[in-house]
């Protein structure tokens, strides 16, 4: 789900799930239904075998965090329990913090037991007894269902506070948020719950030393904690038999763009991107072809349809310098232009910046303002070596990932694109026909109809011609706003824009029918 108005449609996999291999088969929020298919048979186990048997299988699992942190599940959890302060915090991030993707939604609506039993898991391992489910607050359906789930607990899983028959007692509250790029941060995180803005903080120390009220926490997201969950009720070895040797496991995908089918797809890690837009979504949507693809995000990078094979993988992305983030995969067709894309991008992070690091702060904010200029005609000479030393700057001094990854985009449209940014930043113009700057717009003498419909929308009076004569556009006038190429696709299609190369239209109206250009 998006802000709680529709559901996300799960799209097909291709082969056994992890996550939601129980998605068909339960009644989310009913701990009946998910104790029917082995819910909290983790939990037990964990509680049986002690914290570190149970740290010793997920690390022989090799879960990494599903989120902008992908280290080692396991040696995260060991620097937070090895710590002596009996004071500790599990945290659940469970906010989709990303544009466009629904990933958390989707897991907490098809199976918020299992987040629930990763995050108790995390806690005994720890030594935690408090933890902070974070909800997204515009989605009341969830919260909910959440609120149903916890309920259905007692009785089930927490006697008098303590974890099915043992004696360890552990508190379990939902947070309500409203979804900020900065609340993927762990940092940021843990200072919304201590009340203060989502700024990132200086580490080391980690959260795992001096997290939530300066003591030992975990922060995962709701995927890791589903996996947890998975590795304690079927085991490592289980686990470990999905996906590659340095990748276990699966992933979650949210996919958008020009595909033919959208939504969610669980798929084993090592599987090629290819593979998941041409057999889980079925190619890309009637009449559209690829041309590029962007993965992971605002922090992600930008690929071109040339690299659609690359596997998706923890190695790959590191090997591309970029993050999964959540999962986001947006596909472009070849009517996009890519240096608004990047813009679009730049400007989201930079609007999105927490502030609190110069390098961050300044950088993200100048280069969009660069990538914008490239799109208005305002380019100078000396933007690509300011790019170059910005974008390294950055990598080398941002205070958290979301900074030291912002101008990915960026780099990685440079590689891929890089003759239409050279077509915007030095030839002024835009193969795409997308940038106002370098496009105009005409009526196509041959197909005007002299209906006057694009008179009626234009609001410069900036269109010539009465009913049955050719209309003309007149450039000195036209603020290109496109509304004259909106109305008319669905009449006659006669307003095309132009770039260098202008179509022949007559010097003034004339009747339709009577044109006879050469």
């Amino acid at each position: 789900m998006k802000g709680g108005c529709k559901p996300v449609k799960r799209l097909p996999a291709n082969s056994e799930t992890i996550l939601t291999r129980h998605f068909d088969g339960i009644v989310p929020e009913r701990i009946d239904s998910y104790l029917s298919v082995g819910g909290y048979a983790g939990l037990r186990k964990a509680l049986e075998i002690g914290p570190e048997a149970t740290l010793g299988e997920l690390k022989r699992a090799g879960l990494r965090a599903r989120s902008r942190d992908t280290g080692c599940t396991a040696d995260q959890w060991k620097v937070c329990a090895s710590q002596p302060n009996p004071d500790k915090y599990i945290l659940c991030n469970a906010l989709d913090t990303e544009p466009d993707t629904a990933v958390h939604a989707f897991l907490m609506s098809g199976n918020p037991h299992a987040v629930i039993e990763g995050m108790m898991i995390g806690a005994v391992t720890v030594g935690a007894s408090k933890g902070f489910l974070f909800l997204d607050k515009a989605n009341p359906a969830i919260h909910a269902l959440l609120v149903e789930a916890l309920g259905q607990l007692e009785n089930h899983v927490v006697f008098d506070g303590r974890l099915l028959d043992s004696d360890y007692r552990f508190d379990l509250a939902l947070v309500l948020l409203e979804p900020a790029f900065m609340h993927g941060e762990k940092t940021a995180l843990i200072s919304c719950l201590e009340g203060k803005a989502p700024m990132a903080r200086l580490v080391p120390p980690d959260v795992g030393v001096r997290g939530y009220r300066g003591c030992p926490t975990v922060v995962d997201s709701a995927e890791t904690l589903a996996n947890v969950a998975a590795i304690l009720q079927k085991g490592s070895e289980w686990f470990a038999g999905f996906g590659t040797e340095k990748s276990r496991g699966t992933k979650l995908f949210s996919i958008s763009g020009c595909m033919g089918n959208e939504g969610i797809v669980e798929v084993p890690f090592g599987t090629s991107l290819r593979t998941v837009l041409t057999d889980c979504c079925g190619g890309p949507a009637a009449g559209k072809e690829i041309k590029a693809v962007t993965l992971g995000g605002p922090s992600g990078i930008c690929i071109s349809a040339e690299s659609l094979d690359i596997p998706l993988s923890f190695e790959q992305m590191e090997e591309m310098d970029a993050l999964f983030g959540l999962g986001s995969i947006a596909a472009y067709d070849q009517g996009t232009c890519m240096v608004d894309v990047v813009a679009r991008q730049l400007a989201f992070s930079a609007k999105e910046s927490c502030g609190r690091c110069v390098m961050c702060r300044e950088g993200t904010w100048q280069l969009q303002e660069i990538i914008r200029d490239a799109t208005i005609g305002k380019t100078k000479s000396s933007d690509p070596e300011q790019i170059t030393e910005m974008t390294n700057g950055m990598r080398a001094g941002a205070l958290c990932s979301i900074g030291a990854h912002a101008a990915n985009p960026l780099v990685s449209g440079l590689r891929h694109f890089g003759s239409e940014f050279d077509d915007h930043m030095k030839k002024k113009k835009c193969p795409a026909l997308h940038c106002n700057k370098y496009i105009t717009f005409h009526i196509l003498p041959s197909a005007c109809t002299g209906c006057g419909e694009c008179v009626k929308v234009c609001g410069e009076d900036a269109i010539e011609g009465d009913e049955d004569m050719i209309h003309l556009i007149d450039p000195s006038s036209c603020t290109k706003c496109g509304k004259c190429h909106e109305v008319c696709q669905n009449i006659a299609s006669a307003v095309v824009k132009a770039g260098p190369q202008k179509p022949m239209t007559p010097r003034k109206p004339v009747p339709v029918g009577s044109w006879k250009g050469r």
